[in-house]
């Protein structure tokens, strides 16, 4: 084990972060910065004052840099080359930080990209995330949802997170370039609120001049 959490660093290209309390602040004298970890805070000082209290923390992971999609306000998308070469998350190196962001606090898991469903370990992701005691979502522009929708929640996915950009379907979909995303989104969508087995959330974002 690494306690340091240098693994999580070496091994995740996302967002590690460890928040304290949540009316903490890094300013704030209860809360201080762990030594060790530029992402994280001391959870020990954190809870100082209250010895047996360990909040909750979320850790968002970029499980890919590789994207379907040709969105034009996103560096990922698949005809630009700022993300560079292909990169996925090892699934062996992203089952042992799991225990260390256990440790540290953390029990919500977001798995983004890129998009993720393009991993090819996405669903053993998923799986190993939950049976660290990490409760998972996937945050996904929802082409490829319609052959994951059994499999993901049969795995434990939590949460499934929907990226929209307008109310509008068809302009959704010309901002996404994807052509026939209208069609899989409603089927992955009805497949979902069939299932029992997670919640559904659409992130809808509002496009300036749009």
């Amino acid at each position: 084990m690494d306690p340091s959490g240098s693994a999580v660093r070496r091994h995740f290209r996302g967002v590690y972060s460890a928040n304290c309390a949540p009316s903490g602040t890094a300013a704030s004298p209860s809360c201080a910065p762990h030594p060790l970890s530029p992402f994280a805070y001391d959870l020990n000082v954190c809870t100082s004052r209250k010895p047996n209290f360990m909040p909750p923390s979320v850790c968002d992971v970029s499980v890919t840099n590789v994207c379907n999609a040709a969105c034009d306000f996103c560096g990922f998308a698949r005809d630009k080359t700022l993300a560079g070469a292909a990169r996925y998350v090892d699934a062996s190196a992203f089952s042992r930080a799991l225990p260390i962001l256990h440790r540290r606090g953390i029990r919500f898991m977001t798995l983004q990209g890129g998009e993720p469903l393009v991993h090819p370990d996405i669903v053993r992701l998923v799986s190993q995330t939950t049976a660290a005691g990490i409760s998972c979502a996937v945050i996904t522009n929802g082409w490829f949802l319609p052959g994951y929708i059994g499999s993901l929640p049969e795995a434990g996915l939590d949460r499934l997170i929907i990226s929209i950009d307008s109310a509008n379907l068809a302009e959704h979909e010309r901002n996404r370039g994807l052509e026939g995303l209208e069609r899989r989104l409603a089927e992955g969508i009805a497949q979902a609120h069939a299932s029992t087995a997670c919640s559904v959330t659409t992130n809808c974002r509002t496009l300036c001049g749009a």
